[in-house]
């Protein structure tokens, strides 16, 4: 199962998802004797400037309203987010909700004034991963196994 590669410009807020990791290229320098040869990726460049990669959080300090909370149903996952549900005020809110299984992927965006989850029907997989983005304190993962 892969992670998911999400990018932020630290100038505008923009955010984007890197679906397909194609092809890394190599760079040769130096002389015969001195060959130098490193493996470079793409550089995702928005207002001038490098985006950031964006490392998800899976420990909250207050431990109640970040961390994707994963309950496993028949053939669906639901994620709830926080143990405490978060707060969805236009100052604060979660702006999507994203799970990763096996080779797939769906995601729920969602608005100021929702509830702060989402159902996904994952069929009889078992192992997932949940992430979260809040619009304030970043991204947020956590993984969980169905008890068979």
């Amino acid at each position: 199962m892969k992670d998911l590669l999400i990018y932020k410009c630290e100038v505008c807020g923009y955010i984007l998802e890197v679906i397909d990791l194609g092809k890394k290229q190599l760079i040769e320098s130096g002389t015969s004797f001195a060959r130098t040869i490193t493996v470079a990726d793409a550089k995702l460049i928005c207002c001038g400037k490098p985006m950031t990669l964006v490392q998800a959080n899976s420990v909250d300090a207050s431990n109640e309203k970040h961390v994707p909370i994963i309950e496993f149903g028949n053939d669906t996952a639901v994620v709830k987010v926080g143990s405490i549900s978060h707060p969805m005020t236009p100052e604060h809110f979660i702006k999507w909700i994203t799970i990763l299984y096996g080779d797939r992927i769906q995601r729920v965006e969602l608005e100021p004034g929702d509830t702060p989850e989402a159902s996904f029907h994952i069929g009889n997989e078992s192992n997932v991963k949940a992430y979260a983005y809040c619009n304030l304190h970043g991204l947020w993962m956590s993984s969980a196994s169905r008890q068979k």
